[in-house]
């Protein structure tokens, strides 16, 4: 198992018992480590039971995705500071969810978990990894990119693998 994927990171990406697990990532690829989110969700297409929806710079419109979806848990991806190494990757309390952004997002993650929470019924989880470079420019750091594609890998491998119905 990658270091990235430590027991409580698997368990929050795990099947959920009843409905799909629903995967919002955002950021700013134009951001060096900010794009982890839409790295992810370029990675990994939706599969059985899994939806992933890219948000990129419009966390805003987040609370919008859940409507009309069979999902058992939300699962919130994005870039996030929290003193860990590069690529580190950690499932955030909301109480401990940034009030705001590495990027330029317009509202900070910790209104988007805390609307989406009371909004959608179901358990919600920021799951944060931690950036190295935030330079303006394109791509990942190596140790962010290796995080990303060892989630990727899980996902597709968990999601791809049995089938069921979303």
């Amino acid at each position: 198992m990658s270091g990235s994927l430590t027991p409580d990171v698997v368990a929050v990406l795990w099947r959920p018992e009843h409905g799909c697990l629903l995967l919002i990532t955002i950021g700013n690829p134009l951001r060096a480590d900010d794009g982890a989110g839409p790295a992810l969700a370029s990675l990994v297409s939706g599969g059985d039971g899994l939806i992933v929806v890219d948000a990129g710079n419009s966390p805003e419109e987040i609370p919008f995705f859940a409507e009309g979806t069979d999902a058992g848990r939300i699962v919130i991806f994005d870039a996030a500071d929290f003193a860990g190494t590069a690529g580190e990757v950690r499932v955030i309390p909301h109480d401990l969810v940034p009030g705001h952004s590495l990027s330029s997002h317009a509202i900070g993650p910790a209104v988007i978990v805390r609307l989406l929470a009371k909004k959608a019924r179901v358990p919600v989880v920021f799951l944060g990894i931690q950036a190295g470079c935030l330079d303006y420019r394109e791509g990942l750091s190596t140790e962010v990119d290796s995080s990303v594609r060892a989630i990727a890998s899980f996902l597709r491998e968990e999601y791809h693998a049995r089938a069921s119905s979303c």
